[in-house]
């Protein structure tokens, strides 16, 4: 009985990592991917101002 308990709690435990470790990759992809949102505008922008000034040289 005693170790079938211990069992229990100690997969309980092992879920509960495994979910924890989980979230923290979550967490991880969407901090990734709001960075590279970011830096798409980001490059976006510039490549929208090289343009503008490809243009004011060529008039």
């Amino acid at each position: 009985m005693h170790q079938l308990m211990h069992a229990d709690l100690a997969r309980a435990h092992l879920h509960e990592r495994l979910a924890d470790a989980e979230r923290q990759r979550l967490a991880a992809y969407v901090v990734r991917v709001a960075k590279a949102r970011r830096a798409a505008r980001r490059a976006e922008r510039a490549r929208e101002q090289a343009q503008l000034r490809l243009r004011l040289l060529i008039n």
